[in-house]
């Protein structure tokens, strides 16, 4: 019996007509056309979407809020920003704002938030001097011992000014902490605290020496503190018990300077009438 031939239905492509090199050009076309037309479409919705919303009042800036300690007036920090009462505050550049901020000398940091519908919020942060360096010209040193601008006016009135020093001396990316900065660094944040034997506010000038360390001209019972380098804390105890001791005791003769750059040495020179050096005299130990 024979067997039963099934029909091939297998079609081979080669066997097609081919497609016309026109119908193939025009479908790529077509193809191309409709997604431009998609992404221009998509692109006028954006576009309007963003007018939209950029222009609308609802989104208007009806309050500005600053907050943080400032020396410029709230009309100052809307005028160096760039932002009036009104403006959309989908339409401003938070980074921009930040970016015209940071440029004034006195600011630190600043955060600028929206808060909808119509609120802008700046939270501005800024330097606190502690003293003036003089490196030629006076400029203003923050907590951190950074420079952050140059004095002016009565802006170094009240602060310690720190003289004998350059700027290979200070702070830099190539050398974080030298000695020197170290050391008047030290002094400026043990001064920084009310109560101390010592404060910032007491402290006239900061001399510093390379060799030797530091020296204090102050407003207080002595006029001239030779500190040198090291074992602050320890020296400032000392001159506590030593400031006590002329308080209490009326008979004590005017000092001119005491030397505490040995933490138990202490050696004192008198004022004298001729206006010279004076008599010295040393104390060794724990007692003075």
């Amino acid at each position: 019996m024979r067997a039963k031939v099934r029909k091939n239905k297998y079609k081979n492509p080669l066997d097609e007509p081919p497609r016309s090199l026109f119908m193939k050009i025009a479908d790529i076309v077509f193809k191309s056309l409709c997604s431009v037309a998609f992404i221009g479409g998509m692109s006028l919705m954006f576009i309007f979407g963003h007018d939209a919303l950029t222009q609308c009042d609802y989104f208007k800036a009806q309050h500005v809020i600053i907050r943080g300690d400032s020396r410029l007036t709230p009309e100052q920090i809307m005028d160096v920003a760039r932002i009036k009462t009104g403006t959309n505050i989908l339409s401003v550049s938070l980074p921009g704002i930040r970016k015209r901020l940071m440029a004034v000398p006195w600011i630190s940091d600043v955060e600028v938030y929206r808060e909808l519908p119509g609120s802008i919020i700046i939270f501005i942060k800024e330097h606190k001097a502690v003293a003036v360096i003089d490196l030629g010209r006076p400029f203003l040193i923050n907590q951190n011992g950074d420079i952050f601008k140059e004095a002016v006016g009565e802006e170094a009135a009240g602060f310690p000014v720190i003289t004998g020093v350059d700027c290979a001396d200070w702070r830099s990316s190539q050398m974080p902490q030298t000695q020197v900065f170290a050391a008047v660094m030290e002094i400026l944040n043990m001064g920084g605290h009310e109560g101390e034997v010592l404060t910032n506010k007491m402290i006239k000038t900061i001399q510093v020496d390379r060799e030797m360390g530091l020296s204090l001209l102050i407003d207080a019972p002595v006029a001239l503190i030779k500190l040198g380098y090291g074992d602050y804390r320890k020296k400032y105890e000392r001159l506590d018990r030593i400031f006590a001791y002329i308080r209490q005791h009326d008979h004590v003769p005017a000092i001119a300077a005491l030397d505490l750059r040995v933490v138990d040495h202490v050696a004192a020179c008198l004022n004298t009438d001729q206006g010279s050096e004076g008599e010295k005299k040393e104390v060794k130990g724990g007692k003075a």
